[in-house]
């Protein structure tokens, strides 16, 4: 209705000499190129006149992988996350929870100095344990190899 208006208006003014006979003409043509613009087929998202609109990640992965690594790293003790996977009507689905573990055992000494925890070996009973996985295996691998291995010993780790 406001159209019409307008146009019977203008039509008015254009007869008694107010507007350009053609005033008409461009405000109906500008109209209809605002009704050609608002169509999806005619906008122009890129050079090619052809776009296929897809979802797009806003951040980068970098900075989510940087933004994970600071949530890790400001944890509370003794907290972590946990993903577990489970299946549900024959899908595989995976849940990750924030979870709080337990404290470590308890000192063997009550002298906090010592720092002896149970779960500690001596550094001579892990050097010989590993001597005797390294020799298992040369046997496995070469027999003369354990004899030079022997009068070969490596030196202790110890700094």
């Amino acid at each position: 209705m406001l159209i019409q208006m307008s146009e019977e208006e203008i039509k008015e003014g254009v007869r008694i000499g107010h507007f350009h006979k053609d005033l008409l003409t461009i405000i109906n043509d500008f109209v209809e190129f605002c009704y050609l613009l608002r169509e999806p087929t005619n906008h122009i998202k890129i050079a090619s006149g052809n776009y296929i609109e897809k979802t797009v990640n806003v951040r980068t992965v970098q900075d989510m992988i940087n933004e994970m690594t600071r949530e890790l790293a400001n944890l509370p003790r003794f907290h972590a996350y946990a993903k577990i996977s489970d299946e549900v009507n024959g899908q595989q689905v995976t849940k990750t929870h924030q979870i709080e573990t337990f404290p470590l055992p308890h000192l063997l000494n009550d002298n906090p100095n010592l720092k002896t925890y149970e779960y500690c070996k001596e550094r001579d009973f892990i050097e010989k344990e590993i001597r005797t996985r390294q020799n298992k295996w040369l046997r496995r691998n070469d027999p003369t190899a354990v004899a030079n291995a022997i009068r070969d010993l490596p030196p202790p780790t110890r700094f």
